[in-house]
């Protein structure tokens, strides 16, 4: 599974990704992640999903908190300040 991940990695890194990432559970190799992600990209069946979350090819909620909308605005606007880009 992490081979791949590791293949550059030396030191710490590498050992994290050939023997820690393993044993964590859930954890999966980084083509089946990516074999998802690719499919969600550009498989028609997806394309009217924005804004949906994904676990393991199905259909989850998102937390609590991302439907505060008071949040969302402050989150909103702290964005614009710290960018210098505002609504026009």
């Amino acid at each position: 599974m992490p081979e791949t991940l590791a293949v550059s990695r030396t030191g710490l890194a590498h050992f994290v990704y050939t023997r820690l990432l393993p044993l964590i559970p859930g954890a999966r190799p980084a083509a089946v992640s990516g074999d998802e992600l690719s499919a969600l990209a550009i498989d028609p069946a997806y394309a009217k999903e924005g804004g949906t979350f994904y676990a393991r090819g199905k259909k989850i909620a998102s937390s609590p908190a991302s439907y505060d909308e008071a949040s969302a605005r402050r989150l909103w606007e702290l964005s614009e300040k710290l960018t210098g880009v505002g609504s026009a």
